[in-house]
């Protein structure tokens, strides 16, 4: 055939069967034309690796200033990296000079080292390494962070075991070396199983630098201890939990103290009760920020707030068991606060209330220069319990914030509650000061929310009728939230009746009499939801001031 292309058009015009030979041709000729596109896709590819390279010159990324670069590198290296101490941050100073550079001079990139059993070379960790990676943070405040168990999760860490004779997971020399010596250090968070583990650590630092001597350990202004406890860890140390916190740093500003659930501490869970938790009194008065986990039956809180006279700051969690105060040593505790039975927390002006079964344990707190208060409670909650979980709610609330005698509590942040319509739309109504407020995965039982946005614009509708007829601003009338001017509703339902919020935010500016505040609305769903049946209130709204952002939902860590 040579060279010469054989001519098939009576087969291609027709539907003529080919012959045995025309077959064995039009084969042949199919081949040659799969290797001619082969190489034309091989050479087309190769076209468009060169225009890509080459408009990546063009790329204004390549003009970003250094700071800016490590602006957004900032946002996408997390603090505490999971997969071990060196991870992105060191990457990204390898991809080239430019960002070599840039990664250089963000500091905040070096400021955090963690630190953990997961890491695959932890035996061969160095102290020189560690001192160098901080050492490029400059003068910011740098954290250390250990995580001394064989597992992420101190809810389930296994025994250490130190507790079979063998070495200890919290002593490790580099560690110690720099809790003893090292570069200077603001914050320093370690999760170990308990007392004991925690008493090896101060005498490996001891070892090195004794005490009272100038130690890291004790310039510390920051400490986050994180206890799992297996079964027996605590009751076979009873002697270092009456110690132990003796050894805590004498520069404490901010503690966050997380003892291990009474059910896995002790086999019987009244010893708890007996067992005090013994932080010197003059550690709890310094301290301006306060972080306790605690579900132990008995008075371990209310003793230890006690002494928390210039906390500002402060997180009670009780680990999803009802604060248990029934014993005789709790109530004459109780009965010494006075004849409110109220502790006065006299500089505490953020509240945050962990796992909804804490919610009671403001019936024995006061807090008068209260500004902002949070509920955060357990993802899992909303789901398991339902409408139990927000018995009161409101009523707690409000007793609270009455024996407190504030007025102006600034924000309102709700997570993960079942809570119902009316208890919900109450707790709004009664706190008309409020600038910000979040209702994050809030489930409103067992009519939904549209009772609360429908209750919120009926009562702008007659604050602006009774101020139009002359009569005054008028108290009893200010439950429209007047003064909001940041809403956040996230991880809503596919259902969730945002058109009745926008209505509730348009009455709120369409009557200008009542002088309401731009506010600024910020929804997402639980997964992602396209919103166009809202777009002409989100225009409505927009045309009067306000800002409204539907974001994507976002994935929120609960023990952040």
């Amino acid at each position: 055939m040579g060279d010469h292309n054989p001519d098939f058009t009576h087969l291609i015009k027709s539907n003529v069967v080919p012959s045995s030979i025309e077959e064995a041709s039009v084969q042949q000729v199919i081949e040659t034309l799969e290797a001619n596109i082969a190489q034309l896709q091989s050479q087309l590819d190769g076209l468009h690796n060169r225009l890509r390279q080459h408009r990546a010159i063009l790329s204004p990324v390549r003009r970003l200033p250094a700071e800016v670069l490590g602006e957004v590198f900032k946002f996408a290296v997390p603090k505490a990296e999971e997969k071990g101490w060196k991870s992105v941050s060191d990457t990204l100073r390898l991809v080239c000079k430019s960002w070599g550079r840039a990664s250089r001079l963000t500091l905040q990139l070096w400021d955090t080292v963690r630190i953990s059993y997961e890491y695959p070379s932890l035996e061969l960790l160095k102290y020189e390494k560690i001192a160098s990676w901080l050492a490029k943070s400059g003068s910011l405040p740098r954290t250390l962070e250990f995580v001394a168990s064989r597992c992420e999760d101190v809810k389930t860490a296994h025994d250490c075991p130190c507790q079979f004779g063998d070495e200890c997971l919290s002593v490790h020399p580099a560690i110690s070396r720099l809790l003893a010596g090292g570069p200077s250090l603001s914050h320093f968070v370690l999760e170990s199983t308990g007392p004991g583990c925690f008493r090896n650590l101060i005498a490996s630092i001891d070892a090195i630098q004794p005490s009272g001597h100038i130690r890291q350990w004790d310039n510390l202004t920051s400490l986050s201890l994180r206890f799992s406890a297996a079964f027996e860890a605590w009751p076979g140390h009873l002697e270092a939990i009456d110690s132990i916190f003796q050894h805590l740093p004498t520069h404490l500003t901010a503690l966050d103290l997380r003892l291990p659930c009474s059910e896995s501490a002790f086999h019987d869970t009244t010893d708890s009760i007996t067992i005090p938790i013994r932080v010197p009194p003059s550690v709890l008065e310094r301290l301006k920020t306060f972080k306790i986990h605690c579900d132990w039956p008995g008075p371990h809180i209310l003793t230890m707030l006690q002494h928390c006279k210039n906390v500002e700051t402060l997180t009670i969690d009780h680990l999803d068991q009802h604060p248990d105060l029934t014993d005789f040593t709790s109530q004459a505790l109780i009965q010494s606060f006075g004849p409110e039975r109220r502790l006065t927390l006299p500089r505490v002006h953020t509240l945050e209330v962990r796992a909804c079964d804490t919610i009671p344990c403001l019936v024995n707190l006061r807090a008068p220069a209260l500004r902002n208060i949070s509920f955060h409670c357990g993802e899992s909650e909303v789901y398991k319990r339902g409408t139990s979980i927000s018995a009161f709610f409101a009523n707690i609330l409000n007793d609270f914030l009455k024996a407190s005698g504030v007025h102006d509590i600034q924000s309102l942040s709700i997570y993960h509650l079942a809570i119902s319509a009316d208890d919900l739309l109450e707790s709004l109504v009664m706190l008309p000061s409020l600038v910000h407020v979040t209702l994050d995965d809030v489930i409103v039982v067992p009519t939904g929310p549209i009772r609360v946005w429908e209750g919120l614009r009926k009562r702008a509708e007659e604050a602006a009728e009774a101020l139009g007829l002359g009569l005054g601003n008028i108290p009893a009338l200010q439950g429209y939230l007047p003064n909001i001017q940041k809403l956040d509703i996230l991880h809503a339902s596919s259902d969730y009746p945002f058109i009745d919020v926008l209505e509730f935010l348009q009455e709120r500016r369409k009557h200008t009499v009542l002088g309401a505040s731009p506010c600024h609305l910020t929804a997402s769903y639980r997964k992602y939801h396209h919103y166009n049946e809202e777009e002409n209130e989100v225009q409505e709204c927009r045309e009067l001031g306000d800002r409204v952002s539907f974001v994507p939902p976002t994935e929120e860590e609960f023990w952040a």
